[in-house]
């Protein structure tokens, strides 16, 4: 599961556990380490994966979190034309896999999460919704995935899901 700033607590416990661990070369931290390099379509990406397996007892918060066993940082860093830009992303896991299987799971979470993301905000307009009181957001959020999977299964009209919808509601 990512830990982003909706839960800002343990975000900020897990980043300052691998900063720490960083500054000393993670010497004496019980952590596994993997990479992986692609070269494709003109840039080159790179994705180091550190698992950390006795790192809960540091972690603020951890104990809310049922069956949690390690913590995880995913580092990418991506060159295109000279510029390169780095982000680290932060996880938590019940599963007790390796460095690399768990590197590929981030890789997989991120590309599902950048698409399905990508299709609603340009089909749907999600990004730009306002609607915060009650249970509002998240039932518009079900009827757009429930009119997001409609669009995905029409196949006759040859058009981009934004034109579909569109068409659709005329």
């Amino acid at each position: 599961m990512a830990v982003k700033d909706k839960q800002p607590k343990l975000h900020q416990a897990v980043q300052d556990y691998f900063t720490q661990a960083n500054k000393v070369a993670f010497e004496g931290y019980n952590v596994d380490y993997a990479k992986t390099l692609d070269k494709k379509h003109g840039r080159i990406e790179s994705r180091s994966c550190w698992v950390a397996y006795d790192a809960l007892p540091h972690i603020d918060g951890s104990q809310n979190w049922e069956g949690l066993q390690t913590i995880v940082m995913v580092e990418s860093e991506r060159t295109v034309k000279e510029e390169t830009t780095i982000e680290h992303r932060y996880y938590i896991s019940s599963a007790e896999d390796t460095t690399k299987s768990l590197l590929g799971a981030s890789r997989e979470h991120w590309g599902i999460e950048t698409s399905l993301h990508w299709k609603l905000d340009i089909a749907f307009l999600e990004d730009e919704s306002r609607i915060r009181k009650g249970n509002g957001a998240e039932n518009l959020a079900i009827l757009r995935h429930i009119a997001l999977n409609l669009l995905n299964k029409e196949d006759t009209a040859k058009i981009g899901l934004k034109n579909k919808r569109l068409k659709v509601g005329r």
